[in-house]
């Protein structure tokens, strides 16, 4: 309006009396106030919006509807070493840079950029990770730009990798464990049939050689035959009884005498010309009979065993009772032996005092027989 009354004025169309310059002016200048107040050309919110971006911790960047960038900020900078070189270029110019950094497939960038909307994970390096969230403006139905927004999800990973270590080493010992119940289900099948078999040995080889022997005697000694075949039916009734409760694991009762079971043991097996001295020092105490079933064992053993290979014609047997301990003696007078070399036998006597605590010697020499001398300690328990 100013310029059209001046070139009026200028050209003499019109004589003006009246400079209408500083009123056009000012009509002017209201106008343009107006127009920005209605239209809103001048705005705060872009300008905040602008400074809330490039404050923010995560990556942002913004492309236009023509893919091209018109926004990034300093943590996508940062990140990805960029700078504002790329503003004004196609998106995909940022990406390629980003997947060389992170020695990422292009592709999977290119399949980002061909959605509306997605996301990709990529590695920076070991322990930088970013989650890639493609998030489009739409005006109506129209796009009118895209938002890439980058997640630092590098915790996340780190948890999830120890988690993951966590779990692998929680199914090693799985496995490990697993393993160990299979091998200890086994050892326990083995300690059981070791077990039998050396209740078996003890009872069976015992009471084997026991009727052998009357049976002989009976063949030998026809007076006493009804007598020795009698005694040889005791004992084999005795015997299968044994192997009954060996079998089942039934075990005899602690709290028996044990003098009393070495005595019986003895009056049953003194046959022939073999002679059997039991000796009984020391006075008995109940807390004593946590060994008794260990204790027969061994005097039966080793009694069998000096009669069967030593052909021995007289055993001592001596046990001393006192308030710490029980010793038992063994000693016979048969052929003895130069070197003494362990059988089922002997290792089975050592495993049962060694499991109460005992320790168990052999010795011998060539023609001067052989003993047995056992070690057993007491927990003295006070009775009410």
């Amino acid at each position: 309006i100013p310029i059209t009354f001046n070139l009026i004025s200028l050209l003499d169309v019109f004589s003006i009396r009246y400079d209408f310059t500083p009123v056009s002016f000012s009509i002017t200048s209201l106008l343009i106030f107006l127009a920005v107040y209605k239209y809103e050309f001048i705005t705060i919110p872009p300008l905040t919006v602008k400074y809330l971006m490039s404050s923010i911790n995560e990556g942002i960047i913004v492309t236009n509807q023509k893919h091209k960038i018109t926004y990034i900020n300093d943590a996508v900078k940062k990140a990805f070493n960029l700078d504002d070189s790329i503003l004004h270029k196609d998106c995909i110019t940022a990406f390629m840079r980003i997947a060389e950094i992170t020695n990422s497939d292009i592709s999977k960038f290119s399949d980002l950029l061909n959605k509306n909307s997605g996301s990709l994970d990529v590695s920076v390096s070991e322990n930088k990770y970013f989650e890639i969230s493609k998030m489009p403006v739409c005006n109506e139905k129209r796009t009118v730009s895209e938002i890439f927004v980058f997640y630092d999800v590098s915790t996340y990973y780190m948890l999830n990798k120890k988690l993951s270590e966590k779990n692998q080493e929680l199914t090693k010992a799985n496995t490990q464990l697993a393993k160990m119940n299979v091998i200890e289900k086994r050892l326990a099948v083995e300690k059981e049939q070791t077990r039998i078999a050396q209740e078996l040995h003890d009872s069976v080889g015992h009471g084997l050689v026991s009727i052998m022997t009357l049976l002989k005697l009976s063949l030998i000694d026809k007076n006493n035959s009804n007598e020795n075949t009698k005694k040889a039916l005791q004992a084999s009734e005795l015997l299968l009884n044994d192997v009954r409760k060996c079998v089942v694991g039934i075990k005899t009762d602690t709290k028996s005498s044990i003098s009393a079971r070495i005595q019986d043991f003895i009056c049953n097996y003194n046959s022939g010309n073999s002679c059997i001295n039991f000796t009984e020092m020391g006075e008995e105490k109940s807390y004593h009979g946590f060994a008794s079933d260990t204790i027969f064992s061994v005097v039966r053993e080793a009694v069998t065993n000096s009669i069967r290979h030593g052909n021995a014609n007289k055993i001592e047997v001596i046990l001393k009772f006192s308030e710490d301990c029980i010793r038992l003696y063994i000693i016979d007078d048969g052929t003895g032996c130069d070197k003494i070399v362990p059988d089922f036998g002997l290792k089975g006597m050592k495993e049962k005092i060694n499991s109460i605590g005992g320790n168990i010697e052999f010795s011998s020499l060539p023609g001067n027989g052989f003993s047995v001398k056992a070690y057993i300690p007491v927990e003295v328990i006070n009775y009410d």
